[in-house]
């Protein structure tokens, strides 16, 4: 027989076990295949080839051969959506995302599973097969979380996480950098020479990049920002419910460095805050000036004093979901997109 006819003969018989199997299910070798079909490795190759060229199989150096996307007879995509512990979508950040991404041109064409990370990695494998789930869309993970994620991506999963950036995963994010530079710098031109930044959380990357933008605000202008001018805290097993110490070390702060102004990294942390301002009794905006990330609630008195770096969460649903269907359909490789925060700066005799 010819070299042709056995590497067409090689390509039906994977194209067989690629029908019967499912996405990501590994294929034989090259070794194994060319000792099957007793011909060179460079018969075997050249069906491979065809059918990656095709988007039928993935190869990867070290690890195998394994079965790509298969097309679908209906056009609706599954996603699965994944919220963070403890949140679900009662919560206003979660549900201006999911909002979001049920408010693009394609979600008719979406199916949505949306549940809280609180499986092991092989139950979650095991679940997006079952429910045939085409993408993941993981909002605000943990740090614990990302090596789970990593290994979705390994396992040819279209995975988009909401609002962290980080290097080796796909991402919409608002740019926390650049929206703590902003507001950082808008307090120093009106004048502060003593600000506080509230919140700087080693296991949660935004809060890292929004600190980053308060150092490069300060150092640019020349002033203090290290630890005298930082609160910085550690969460216990990364629960961003769990802030141990952060009245009293607001409360040292106040009394040692004195500042005339804070940034607050967070919006979990400003109920601690104004806690500690009412029982001293210090007058906002007179003695001290806020601005904290995320849009104020309406029940608090001060909101019409305090500064808020509102994030376009909307939008990073509905970027996000728009972003994850190009992913599925190989229209795109990578996804790194951020998004401006709009700053609601308060003036107190004129309104805002």
């Amino acid at each position: 027989m010819s070299k042709r006819f056995m590497y067409e003969e090689i390509k039906d018989y994977l194209l067989k076990l690629i029908e019967q199997g499912q996405e990501r299910d590994q294929l034989p070798t090259e070794t194994q295949l060319s000792s099957q079909f007793g011909v060179s490795h460079i018969t075997v190759r050249r069906a491979l080839d065809e059918l990656e060229e095709e988007s039928l199989i993935v190869r990867i150096p070290g690890r195998g051969t394994f079965i790509g996307k298969k097309l679908r007879s209906q056009s609706l995509l599954h996603y699965m959506v994944i919220l963070p512990p403890k949140r679900d979508l009662k919560d206003s950040f979660i549900a201006s995302v999911v909002s979001g991404m049920l408010g693009n041109e394609s979600s008719e064409q979406i199916s949505m599973h949306i549940l809280p990370y609180h499986c092991t990695f092989p139950e979650l494998l095991e679940m997006t097969k079952n429910l045939n789930i085409d993408g993941v869309i993981w909002i605000a993970p943990f740090s614990n979380h990302l090596p789970v994620i990593r290994k979705l991506q390994n396992h040819f999963f279209p995975v988009i996480v909401v609002n962290r950036i980080e290097n080796d995963i796909n991402y919409v994010s608002s740019w926390h950098e650049k929206a703590g530079q902003d507001i950082t710098e808008f307090l120093i031109k009106k004048g502060h020479r003593r600000i506080g930044f509230i919140g700087r959380i080693r296991e949660m990357s935004f809060s890292m990049q929004r600190y980053q933008g308060f150092f490069n605000a300060c150092k640019k202008a020349g002033m203090k920002s290290g630890k005298e001018a930082t609160i910085t805290i550690r969460i216990k097993e990364h629960d961003p419910l769990e802030f141990s110490g952060l009245k009293e070390s607001f409360e040292e702060m106040l009394n040692q460095y004195k500042p005339t102004a804070v940034v607050v990294s967070r919006g979990g942390l400003l109920d601690i805050i104004l806690d500690v301002v009412r029982n001293k009794k210090i007058k906002i905006p007179d003695e001290l000036e806020i601005a904290t990330f995320d849009e104020v609630s309406v029940e608090y008195e001060e909101k019409k004093y305090i500064h808020e770096v509102v994030q376009p969460l909307f939008d990073l649903g509905k970027c996000a979901g728009e972003s994850l269907k190009k992913l599925i359909t190989g229209e795109v490789e990578k996804v790194e997109v951020v998004l401006p925060c709009k700053l609601n700066l308060k003036n107190w005799k004129g309104g805002e």
